[in-house]
């Protein structure tokens, strides 16, 4: 049986990324990891437990965004997006995004 797909919304900072990994029954697990290599490492071993199958989905953060995006596409699938869609996402729906915990979720 294949492992089933899991959503992770990535929120990337100079200094740290927010993450969170949308679960099938809609409910979400937050973490926040350091913006460096040790960070990407933590983040990694922290994803295994949930399974194998990734969809990445985060913004392009000035180059904030590259070292984990080039990482994660290694072994996952990655959607790198240009910020005003996520801006225009929200305001469409109604979405009072305001914080790095909030914005992880809506990605």
């Amino acid at each position: 049986m294949d492992s089933p797909l899991y959503y992770v919304g990535i929120n990337i900072a100079k200094a740290k990324f927010d993450v969170a990994v949308k679960f099938q029954n809609s409910k979400h697990k937050h973490k926040v990891f350091k913006n460096n290599p040790e960070g990407v490492q933590w983040f990694m071993h922290w994803l295994k437990p949930f399974g194998e199958t990734f969809h990445c989905v985060m913004e392009a953060t000035n180059i904030y965004h590259k070292v984990l995006a080039d990482f994660l596409l290694q072994q996952h699938t990655v959607s790198v997006i240009n910020p005003k869609c996520t801006a225009n996402f929200t305001k469409t729906n109604n979405l009072c995004s305001k914080t790095d915990k909030i914005d992880t979720k809506i990605r």
